[in-house]
């Protein structure tokens, strides 16, 4: 999705120079461009919905990090912890749970 992300910039770049050349164009282009973003991610999470994996995080560890999205009690959604946790939140799932990748 980032490679993604960043290969669209690039293609649009062009015609933000010669488009977008008003303070007002300017702050509607970056709040549509945010919004089709946002959408793209919440998108993928929603269409892999179903896949859940038990939880195995105790009460004494930070569980808040670990989504459900859709799935029942006592499981998480990986892919959602991914996309929707912090930088640090995403890096501590990584080690946490090595077989995500």
């Amino acid at each position: 999705m980032g490679a993604l992300f960043i290969h669209v910039s690039l293609v649009i770049g062009p015609y933000r120079k010669k488009f977008v050349n008003s303070n007002v164009k300017k702050v509607l282009e970056c709040c549509i461009f945010a919004f089709l973003t946002s959408s793209c991610f919440y998108g993928v999470v929603a269409w892999r919905g179903n896949n859940c994996r038990p939880s195995e995080a105790t009460i004494a560890e930070n569980s808040e990090e670990e989504f459900k999205f859709t799935c029942n009690n006592g499981t998480y959604n990986p892919l959602a912890t991914l996309i929707f946790n912090t930088e640090g939140g995403t890096i501590r799932q990584f080690f946490k749970y090595p077989g995500l990748i």
